[in-house]
């Protein structure tokens, strides 16, 4: 009996990783610089600042098939002259 499972298993995870291949690994990789000169004088609703920075997202996906896309990445936030090497990361799905 433990051979037919093992037979068996082993047909199945053959079957999943011949499968595997139907699919396309692709990727995309977006940018934006920002600048924004946000000073107003004595305006009571926001604050004087010059904003400045970029936002790299790289994702990484499995094509499915022609209108199905599965995609991860990371958001990563810089804002010009912070000591840090990103300001914020958030994971995408």
């Amino acid at each position: 009996m433990s051979k037919l499972k093992n037979l068996l298993l082993l047909v199945l995870l053959s079957a999943s990783v011949f499968s595997c291949f139907s699919q396309e690994l692709t990727w995309k990789l977006g940018y934006n610089y920002f600048f924004d000169n946000a000073e107003y004088s004595m305006s009571t609703y926001s604050t004087d600042q010059t904003m400045h920075g970029m936002n790299l997202t790289p994702e990484l996906g499995l094509r499915l098939d022609d209108r199905q896309t599965v995609y991860a990445g990371v958001n990563l936030l810089k804002i010009a002259g912070s000591p840090s090497f990103t300001d914020a990361e958030d994971f995408l799905a």
